[in-house]
């Protein structure tokens, strides 16, 4: 075996290690492919790193460095941007790495309510229209599942996707677009 072979080989071996030892990203769950961040405004990008380590991201150019904590916590401040995209957003130590794509700069826009807020749109009257008529990859929406825990919990999870869907909510369909 040559020795660029048996490289290859350990880190491909590594690399397997630090997935099934469940390695944390080093961005945020909330920061995934098809995410939306607020337009005009500076961005702030958190997340998880070793205590110490230089963290490095960038978005669209703009790069910026911070070093986590004593628990591993970082956060950086990128400069506020107009509505666009779709851009990648990376995070780096000198180890290891992570982007996510198709991340647009846009209005986010919060809805809450009580259980009205979750009616789907494919029970709202005129569904088939509505649904076919709402096509815009430039609409993303963020379900967070319902989750109570009597302590504040460290991350917010959530699943991120284009496009309207007949299981998408009706009552805030349109929370955020890249416009």
């Amino acid at each position: 075996m040559t020795v660029r072979r048996i490289a290859l080989v350990c880190m491909a071996l590594a690399a397997s290690v630090a997935n099934a030892a469940g390695e944390t990203p080093l961005l945020a769950r909330i920061f995934s492919d098809h995410a939306i961040l607020q337009r005009n405004r500076p961005i702030e990008i958190w997340g998880q790193a070793q205590p110490g380590e230089q963290v490095t991201v960038n978005m669209g150019g703009a790069t910026r460095a911070a070093r986590a904590d004593s628990e591993g916590h970082w956060a950086v401040t990128l400069p506020a941007r107009g509505p666009g995209g779709p851009h990648a957003l990376s995070a780096r130590t000198a180890t290891r790495q992570q982007t996510v794509g198709d991340v647009l700069v846009g209005d986010v826009w919060l809805c809450s309510g009580q259980s009205n807020m979750e009616w789907a749109v494919r029970n709202t009257i005129n569904a088939a229209s509505e649904i076919q008529h709402s096509a815009n990859n430039s609409i993303r929406h963020v379900f967070i599942p319902r989750n109570p825990a009597a302590a504040p919990r460290p991350g917010l999870a959530g699943i991120v996707r284009p496009r309207v869907s007949p299981a998408r909510r009706a009552a805030c369909w349109r929370s955020s677009t890249a416009a």
